[in-house]
């Protein structure tokens, strides 16, 4: 990290240093004996899971146990703590005794690593991608228990490193930047509209047949009012039938433009693979190769983090540039 970072002015630190394990040991001992961290987090993501979909989920307890090669999950059964796939085990005493003397061997999982952070080095701000800011909305209410200072979470800028072959493909079927963040069906009933001799959509037909049942119905209505909702459904089926028909056509036409749909996909999976954001998928080992340190300075000098767009950076072909 310091070798690609530190000249940007990166300071690293280990929070497997006993020193630094020492500011959270009260935490510690309390997701090892009381589970606090489960019961406040769950609640928590209860509370926003109308709005958000959770992105961590707490355990009874929260921690690892480190010691050389080994990393594994802590559970407490009876009066019991083990180390999964491990034969350690202890008993209360000696698992309090095993914290004080070595607290650099517990290591928090996601729930409660923040509170690390937060205690080691406090910010005012914590910034983050989309998944980050998401299970920080959950540890509020955690913070607050434990009395952490709670820093404001923003979202940071996400980025789109676009090859040249993404580029000359995006070109060849000319597709905007703007609409590659559409999605292939969008792109591809795009692409066989724009493209087809035949108008595909039965939006005019519908706002025929619309008008003659309105018409239908107020003569139906004069008759007998009940006959109304009759009158709507029928207008229902109608237009039913006719958007099955708009989707049949346009399979249809698909059909005939197969080769560049082909290639929209080819594109869509170059630049969001597995349908997600480039960044949650590909890492920037693959791109550094290519090249090299211009890459991370390609980046670092174009990413604003807290401006609320999307960064879309074009590589060049040459080895070493960007």
């Amino acid at each position: 990290m310091n070798a690609l970072f530190g000249q940007y002015g990166l300071v690293v630190l280990d929070p497997d240093e006993a020193a630094f394990k020492e500011a959270i040991v009260p935490i510690i001992k309390d997701d090892l004996l009381q589970h606090t961290a489960n019961g406040i987090v769950s609640t928590q993501a209860e509370l926003l899971s109308q709005q958000y979909k959770s992105q961590a989920y707490p355990r009874d307890i929260n921690l690892f146990y480190l010691h050389d090669n080994l990393r594994e999950r802590i559970e407490k059964s009876g009066g019991t703590w083990t180390v999964l796939n491990t034969d350690i085990t202890w008993t209360e005493d000696e698992l309090l005794a095993e914290l004080e003397a070595h607290p650099e061997r517990f290591s928090p999982n996601v729930i409660l690593r923040g509170l690390l952070q937060e205690s080691i080095l406090p910010n005012v701000a914590f910034i983050g991608g989309g998944a980050e800011v998401a299970y920080w909305l959950q540890l509020k209410e955690l913070f607050t228990h434990y009395k952490v200072f709670y820093p404001a979470i923003l979202l940071r800028q996400s980025v789109l490193w676009i090859e040249p072959k993404a580029a000359a493909l995006q070109q060849k079927l000319d597709i905007s930047t703007k609409e590659l963040f559409q999605s292939y069906e969008e792109l591809a009933k795009a692409h066989v509209s724009d493209n087809s001799k035949h108008n595909l959509s039965t939006a005019d037909e519908q706002n025929t047949f619309e008008a003659v049942i309105r018409q239908l119905k107020e003569k139906a209505i004069s008759l007998d009012p009940t006959l109304g909702a009759s009158a709507e459904a029928a207008l229902a089926r109608i237009k039913h039938q006719l958007t099955v028909l708009e989707q049949k056509m346009l399979r249809a036409e698909k059909r005939k433009h197969d080769t560049e749909l082909q290639r929209i996909a080819k594109l869509k999976n170059m630049l969001f693979p597995n349908n997600s954001l480039q960044e949650r998928i590909e890492n920037f080992i693959e791109y550094y190769p290519l090249y090299g340190q211009s890459f991370i300075d390609t980046v670092v000098s174009s990413i604003i983090p807290l401006k609320n767009e999307f960064l879309v950076i074009e590589g060049q072909s040459g080895p070493g540039e960007a």
